[in-house]
This record gives C-alpha cells, structure tokens and sequence, in this order.
C-alpha cells in the first residue's frame, strides 16, 4: 500500500453531488480546511427543483483502517449523523464497493447499515453508512476498564458478530477493536462489526496477499524467515485467534504481542522504526507463546475469577497451531463463559474513565456551528 499522510487525503477533494439524470453524481471540489469539509447534495433532475443537502464532515480522529479512514458527517437534509468511509489514495474503488455489499450482506444487526456508495466524475468511491457514537461505544476506549458484566456481554455479542458473518459464507480478516462498537452498560447489549475492506469469501481464503494488523493475525498468516514466497491460510480459525486476541486486549488494556515486546525490549520498543517493530513481532507471533504479566492476575483478582482458568483459554485461542485452537466459536465461548460465571460476585472494574465516540463523547456536526467550512 503506498504510504499517504492525513493530509494529503483531507487536501485531495470533497463532494458535491449532482443529478441531472435524478441520480446522485459526485463532482470533485477543493478542500480548504482539512479541520471540516462541508458536502453539498443536489437530488433534483434538469426538469426538478434541486433539493440541497449538505454533509459537515469531521476529518478530526477518523477511524483509520488498512484502505481508508471512516469520518463522522451530519446530513442536514435527513437531519441525522452518518459515517463516510473514504480510501487512501491509489486503493482500488472496486474494493469500497465490495466491501458495501459484504457489509449490507450481513445485515444492520452485525454491522453499521450501509446507506449507499457513492462515486464522483474522478472514479472515486465513498461509502455512506450508519453512524454509531451515538449509541454505541468503540471498543478500543474500553480496552483495560471493563466491568466483568460488560466483559461477558461482549463476549455474548462479538462471539455472535463473528459467527454470522462466518455464516453469510465471508472471513472478516481484520478483527480488532477498532472495528468494533459496543453497548456498555446498556440492558440489552448489543456489538456491532465495521470495516469489510479486507473481507473475503470463504472460498477464496488462499491467497498470496498478506493482509490485516499485524498484533491481530495468526501465525499462520505470517512469513517464515526461510520461505521464498509465503501462502498465507486465511480460515475460521485464524478470525477466531483475532477474536481471542481481541478479548486478550479488552482484557489486558494492550495485546499479547505488545506484552511479550515490551518484556523484551523496554522502553526502547517505543523508538523502534515502523519496519523494525513490524519485523519483531512477526518474530514474536511465530515463535513465542503468549505471556501473563503482573497485571494479569490482578484483573482476575478484581473480578473473582480463576486465573488458572483464564489463562488456559486465552493459550488454547491463540495457539500456534490452528488445529490445537477451538475449532468452532461457540466451543471457545462455552470456555470463556464457564471462567466468568464461575465468580463470587460481578463487581469487575470502574467504569469510571467511560469515553464515548471516537475519542470522546460524541457530538452532532451543524453547519451553523462550524468556524472553517467549504461550501459547494
């Protein structure tokens, strides 16, 4: 993937969209704030009155994946809050738009609704979808302050996620927390899974193409010093090892590999060059088993549960092995339930450092309350 900063994508264009044939066309435009770029919509044909639409978009802490960045935008004509995904520069559309019908494949119960794809008179193409910081809370500012009865509904809900996307015949192949909004605290907790830009059919698991990020993937997934030309085997198996390493992070407030680098290498870890880092924890995910820290047992402490027993099912999830891993979610759930429920009491963690949105408590975007907008 070429390397593409921020700003050079909040400097490429914005949107306007016409319709002289009554569908929606999107024109290119220069962005003059990288801060907030506003979105004009015209849906009217050559013989309507135009109905304008305008979106405020906050290209302030995007959800940044491995095509493209997600951005929070209000849609004055509908008067709600969506997301547009938009790729890095020299991705292939084509991908946005069959990452749009994997997401709508699923279903608004797993993943945000996909409201539409768009494209402009350039080719480029943007994702228009459900936003979800209103309701929903990215997993990733939980990591490290979840209570046990927020824990284990999230244990409820991913298993769920994860196992009917796997039923609609697709690996997801980047499961993570950034990828993950969840409803903590809420009577009926829901999680919802985002970004299918690296989706794929069951069928088409073998592939050369080394993909995902990289404290999430499998060994299986990653090069051997001695291989020539690496097949990676993208299965069920290596999506639940990124659910387990997933939990491990909730759990641990950072992964597996994070826990083994810092171990290793110290404060040092933190000036390493990006190649550098990489490189060691393809070492780290190929020949290390996993580790428990101090602040392991202390969190089972917390929480009353059996550290023993925690531990041999986060060391079966992310085994070396696939074949020595649960073979199935539901198996690894059952494991992980039987640990949480066996407890004095579900008094877990203070929720007291709560965030909500992307980095913080969200907002709802106006044009009337914007200083830096560009209108079309």
């Amino acid at each position: 993937m070429p390397e593409t900063s921020t700003q050079d994508i909040h400097q490429q264009h914005t949107l306007e969209l016409n319709s002289p044939d009554g569908l929606p066309t999107i024109t290119e435009s220069s962005v003059v704030s990288p801060e907030l770029e506003l979105f004009e919509l015209d849906t009217g044909g050559p013989e309507q009155t135009p109905r304008k639409s305008k979106f405020v978009v906050n290209t302030d802490n995007p959800i940044r994946g491995g095509t493209g960045e997600i951005f929070q935008a209000y849609d004055s004509r509908l008067d709600r809050v969506v997301l547009v995904k938009k790729l890095f520069l020299g991705e292939d559309n084509e991908e946005l738009l069959r990452e749009g019908r994997n997401q709508a494949k699923v279903g608004g119960h797993i993943s945000a609704m996909t409201f539409d794809v768009q494209e402009d008179s350039a080719g480029n193409y943007y994702l228009i979808m459900e936003d979800l910081s209103d309701r929903y809370e990215l997993l990733h500012n939980c990591r490290g302050t979840m209570s046990l009865a927020d824990y284990r509904s999230l244990v409820i809900g991913l298993t769920d996620a994860i196992g009917q996307i796997h039923k609609h015949g697709l690996l997801h192949r980047d499961i993570k927390p950034k990828n993950i909004f969840f409803t903590r605290g809420a009577e009926t907790p829901k999680v919802k899974v985002i970004d299918f830009g690296l989706a794929i059919d069951v069928s088409d698991a073998n592939t050369q193409l080394i993909i995902g990020t990289i404290d999430y993937m499998a060994p299986e997934l990653l090069p051997k010093p001695s291989d020539a030309i690496q097949t990676p085997q993208y299965s069920i198996q290596s999506d639940i090892y990124a659910m387990g390493m997933t939990l491990y992070d909730v759990f641990m407030g950072q992964t597996a590999i994070q826990v083994l680098l810092v171990k290793d290498l110290g404060e040092a870890c933190e000036k390493m060059a990006d190649k550098e880092r990489i490189g060691k924890k393809v070492q780290l995910i190929r020949e290390r088993a996993i580790e428990f820290p101090p602040e392991f047992y202390g969190r089972c402490d917390a929480w009353e549960i059996d550290p023993h027993e925690l531990r041999l099912v986060f060391e079966k999830v992310l085994h070396k092995e696939p074949k020595s891993r649960y073979q199935t979610i539901g198996e690894f759930e059952t494991a992980l339930q039987r640990v949480l429920n066996n407890h004095v009491n579900n008094q877990g963690l203070s929720d007291g450092q709560l965030r909500f949105g992307f980095s913080g408590k969200p907002r709802v975007f106006r044009p009337e309350e914007s200083t830096k907008y560009l209108e079309l």
